[in-house]
């Protein structure tokens, strides 16, 4: 919760201040950051990148888990004893390490 709040709920309000500096109380409401940012070249094209990106993989990720869901539905798929376990895995890995870590 500290992470979140430190993370998301300080950077968000702060990045709204007038003032040349990020302190509270803000110094008036103002989208001048955003314009700065959203205005510089360097920074449109690495928004697109991210977006090409994102919607790529979003694309590629939503296509396989459609034909892994339709494929493991079966019960005569030949590969379902190697594949289940591989799907579940990150389901199953982060609860043993935050096992053998405490």
């Amino acid at each position: 919760m500290i992470l979140f709040l430190l993370l998301i709920l300080v950077p968000v309000p702060l990045s709204f201040n007038s003032g040349a500096f990020f302190i509270f109380p803000l110094e008036g409401i103002s989208t001048r950051w955003y314009a700065v940012v959203l205005g510089t070249q360097r920074w449109q094209s690495a928004i697109g990148n991210s977006l090409i990106v994102a919607f790529g993989t979003t694309l590629i990720a939503t296509t396989l888990g459609t034909f892994a869901a339709i494929a493991l539905s079966d019960e005569k798929f030949p590969g379902r004893r190697i594949v289940m376990p591989l799907l579940l895995s990150p389901l199953i890995v982060p609860v043993v390490i935050t096992a053998v870590g405490s």
